[in-house]
């Protein structure tokens, strides 16, 4: 059914304006309820306001997240160094990487799954997650950046044998600062950087 509004030929407003008749109320409810374009710009400015104040936080919470899980995942991988130590009396790789590195190296977990010749019994040590950024090397263990994680074993010196290791993570910035060195009496130095992630295990 059409709705039909009468205007006053004196006052120029709807009847309902100064007549109280129910056939009339609903269309001048609605000519009450219409916004303004100023009180549209008003809302959308507020709305791009809140938008503005929510970013910053839901991004620091986002890399809050990525820092936790590159800090478990941190933890995973040192138990799996371990359990492979455990398991064979060495750290795997530890005699190919170079100690003069002082970032460390790109951490291969390969022999840390079945079916490497560096791991004959073929014990499943770590498992790579089932969602991961794609990689040029299927070996890596990447961090919430896509970059791969990083592994520096700690030997003093020749006549002495690993005594541990210090994993690392570039973190957002996607690059290790972090310089690993040993003085002349075999004391082990760190210099980390504040955007770095790492994990000293003995």
């Amino acid at each position: 059914m059409a709705t039909i509004i009468i205007y006053q030929r004196s006052t120029g407003l709807p009847a309902c304006a100064n007549q109280k008749n129910n056939t009339t109320l609903p269309a001048c409810a609605t000519f009450a309820s219409a916004f303004s374009t100023l009180e549209l710009l008003f809302v959308a400015l507020l709305i791009s306001l809140l938008i503005g104040l929510l970013t910053p936080a839901v991004r620091a919470l986002n890399r809050d997240a990525q820092k936790r899980r590159a800090q478990t995942d941190l933890q995973t991988l040192a138990q799996a160094l371990h359990n492979y130590q455990l398991a064979y009396g060495v750290f795997p790789f530890f005699d190919d990487i170079p100690q003069t590195s002082t970032h460390g190296v790109e951490l291969d977990v390969s022999p840390l799954m079945p079916g490497h010749e560096r791991n004959p019994r073929d014990i499943l040590f770590v498992e790579l997650p089932r969602k991961r950024p794609a990689t040029d090397n299927p070996n890596h263990y990447l961090d919430p950046w896509g970059m791969p994680y990083r592994v520096h074993y700690v030997i003093p010196d020749d006549d002495t044998p690993v005594s541990g290791f210090i994993l690392l993570s570039g973190g957002p910035m996607k690059n290790v600062q972090t310089t690993i060195t040993f003085d002349p009496g075999g004391a082990l130095s760190i210099s980390r950087d504040e955007n770095d992630i790492l994990l000293q295990s003995y």
